[in-house]
């Protein structure tokens, strides 16, 4: 009888193993002989080591020497021919679709019926019939064990082929544009899952952004799942729908309460079709051989705006904004009236200088509150910042802000020019001011900076904006009726001051839609300009290290601040920095050119900078003062000799002042500036 039952089990092993298979494999775990005989062989010498398991616990508790459960257990063994028609390929018409659908399951259920049956039988000789010795329970253990090894040793092998066949991630990350957006992101192919350590935080959420890979000969999805599994404290799996848009990045946002506390390891992963839920609480993934790709930036931590104090973050940087023509700082034209509500509000300062009447080397100074020399950006010389130096994206990033960037800058703050540095989503888009698209010129990329905060009202960010189209504006009717003189030609000033109002009209719709939502009163917003346009008569409009195109307005709304103010005394743009630094509380761990502004009131000498050999310039008193330092910049090398200090008068003296008194005053102040000037120089 022995023989016979060892006989039924070793076709019964096979034909489970053969079944595991073959269901298995029509679900994509099996590719290739290999992987498909040691999943068979692993499967069927687990069903062997069960069934002795269960002999040798009968042999234990009930040893008989009765025939009848060994024919019992041959009889449940030879239920295994069920598999027979599946395995076969036979067609069945089955009474309901949903049958067809989980045909696997079907015969498995009636083995299972069929088997237990039998294993009661048995179990029911065995307790009827006549008491036996315990001898042979050995053997029946030792059987059991060596299948069992078999079994562990088949399977670790079908894991260790089936993680070898799964896809890899080899490509490095690295910039992608999609649409008009870019990210740092890398293809990942379908199937394949990429593990990444993220830094502890207990109240953040995730962020993973999408997009889809353009490949030959095949549509692009435009709906994936994605899977990824959280590891903390405790470990999360979860699947999710993210619409894919050849448009931009889309994104899954997952909220901080779903994120399992002590979070430190996250493993991402996507297919096109969803896998059913029995596999996902298995943990099991299938093999997938669509050649298939996406493309995957993040994953990036996020605090959500109600587990934080700490404001929001947006500067708004328009170029050619001249502060000379700001109505709320004494303007005769009304060409500011959203800036000058804004103003009332704020610590508004009309007398602050850039850097360099250049966007690059201004907006870099803003953004890292260093000066030019110290930055790297200067003219033809386009850094890059100092690996010692973090940008304020950067800053803001490591403190779990979601950070973007709409630059406008695809000739100077593009892409792989160092700006991008921390931004999650940099857009360098610009569409030329037109008559035909309305959304063209600023105008395009206010409406997506608004839709942005918009999405991400409830999440603390930081968002740069750059506008261009004042710097170089040309008549259009979107700017009508502006201050164009009725049956005349629009002088180049009327040109600047009406778009100048259409600007302001419209920056103040991206405000009004910011505080319609919840992050509106916790944003702190900063507006102000790298350079202004210099409209004095003698030369028309110019822009270099002239007085009215130096200074430009700084106006620093900060939430829940009890003491708006406008002040007169002179300020950098190297203190934008420090000044957001500290409202948001958080430090950097070397010196910086600024100083923060949300103190009390006092004069700081801006130095600006400009050309090769550079040009130094700085406003004292009424005088500004340049130096001709015959220095090429980044260089030292003196490439022509250097001048005396210059000064021109640019405001009106006191009728107080004596003549001599004022020429020593003058000749102090050049001899500071000259000492402040080498200083620059000497930090490059």
């Amino acid at each position: 009888m022995i023989a016979l039952y060892v006989f039924c089990l070793a076709g019964s092993a096979g034909l489970f193993g053969s079944f595991i298979r073959q269901a298995l494999g029509e679900l994509g775990y099996v590719r290739g002989i290999d992987m498909a005989l040691a999943l068979a062989g692993g499967a069927g010498f687990f069903y062997a080591c069960f069934q002795l398991a269960y002999m040798t616990a009968l042999r234990a508790f009930k040893p008989t020497p009765s025939r009848g459960p060994l024919i019992a257990e041959s009889l449940s063994q030879v239920s295994a021919v069920v598999f027979l028609p599946y395995l076969l390929g036979l067609s069945v018409n089955w009474p309901d679709p949903i049958l067809a659908k989980i045909e696997p399951l079907v015969y498995f259920c009636l083995f299972a019926a069929l088997h237990l049956f039998f294993k009661l039988v048995s179990f029911y000789a065995s307790v009827r019939g006549e008491p036996g010795g315990r001898l042979g329970t050995a053997g029946w253990l030792l059987a059991a064990t060596l299948n069992g090894v078999a079994a562990y040793w088949l399977i670790g092998r079908w894991i260790s082929l089936a993680d070898a066949a799964m896809p890899q991630a080899v490509t490095p990350p690295q910039y992608y544009r999609v649409g008009d957006q870019y990210a740092t992101g890398r293809e990942l192919p379908e199937g394949a899952t990429v593990a990444y350590d993220v830094p502890p935080h207990d109240a953040a959420g995730l962020t993973l952004r999408w997009a889809p890979v353009p490949m030959p000969g095949t549509e692009p999805p435009k709906r994936i799942y994605v899977s990824a599994r959280l590891i903390g404290d405790d470990s999360e799996d979860g699947m999710w729908p993210v619409a894919l848009d050849t448009g931009g990045w889309g994104e899954l946002n997952l909220a901080a309460a779903s994120v399992p506390p002590g979070l430190s390891r996250c493993e991402v992963g996507w297919e096109r079709n969803k896998r059913p839920a029995w596999q996902r609480l298995v943990g099991m993934r299938p093999l997938v051989s669509s050649n298939e790709k996406v493309l995957f930036s993040g994953p990036f931590l996020h605090e959500d705006r109600a587990q934080t104090n700490q404001p929001n973050f947006l500067i708004i940087l328009v170029d050619g904004l001249a502060s000379g023509h700001v109505s709320a700082f004494g303007y005769k034209r009304k060409t500011t009236p959203s800036l000058d509500s804004l103003i009332r509000k704020s610590l508004a300062f009309p007398n602050a200088y850039s850097a360099a009447p250049e966007t690059a080397p201004a907006a870099m100074t803003l953004l890292t509150g260093l000066g030019p020399l110290h930055h790297g950006y200067l003219g033809t010389h386009a850094g890059p910042l100092p690996d010692t130096f973090d940008t304020l994206a950067e800053t803001l990033r490591e403190k779990f802000y979601l950070t973007a960037a709409f630059t406008e800058g695809e000739d100077d703050l593009a892409p792989g020019s160092g700006f991008e540095r921390g931004f999650e989503i940099f857009d360098a888009s610009y569409a030329p001011v037109s008559l035909e698209a309305q959304d063209s010129g600023s105008r395009r990329t206010l409406e997506k900076a608004s839709k942005w905060l918009e999405q991400h009202a409830k999440q603390k960010f930081f968002l740069l904006v750059r506008l261009r189209e004042l710097a170089d504006p040309v008549w259009s009717a979107r700017y009508a009726p502006g201050f164009a003189p009725k049956d005349k030609t629009p002088a180049e000033i009327d040109v600047y001051d009406s778009a100048l109002a259409y600007i302001d009209k419209r920056i103040g719709s991206l405000i009004s839609r910011l505080r319609s939502t919840d992050a509106g009163e916790n944003t702190c917003i900063v507006i102000t300009s790298p350079y202004g346009i210099d409209f004095t008569p003698e030369t028309g409009p110019v822009i270099g290290l002239t007085e009215e195109s130096l200074r430009v307005p700084l106006i620093i709304y900060i939430p829940g601040h009890s003491t708006p103010a406008l002040r007169e005394a002179a300020v950098g743009l190297d203190c934008v920095a420090p000044t957001l630094l500290s409202i948001g509380g958080i430090g950097v761990e070397y010196t910086l050119d600024g100083t923060d502004l949300s103190g009390v009131e006092q004069d700081l000498p801006a130095i600006s900078v400009y050309g090769s050999p550079a040009v130094f310039s700085m406003r004292r008193d009424r005088w500004r003062f340049y130096w001709h330092s015959g220095i090429e910049p980044f260089t030292n090398k003196q490439i022509e000799p250097e001048s005396e200090v210059e000064a021109v008068e640019v405001a009106r003296p006191d009728k107080k002042t004596r003549k001599q008194d004022d020429e020593a005053r003058k000749a102090e102040l050049a001899a500071e500036c000259l000492t402040r000037f080498r200083s620059c120089i000497q930090k490059q």
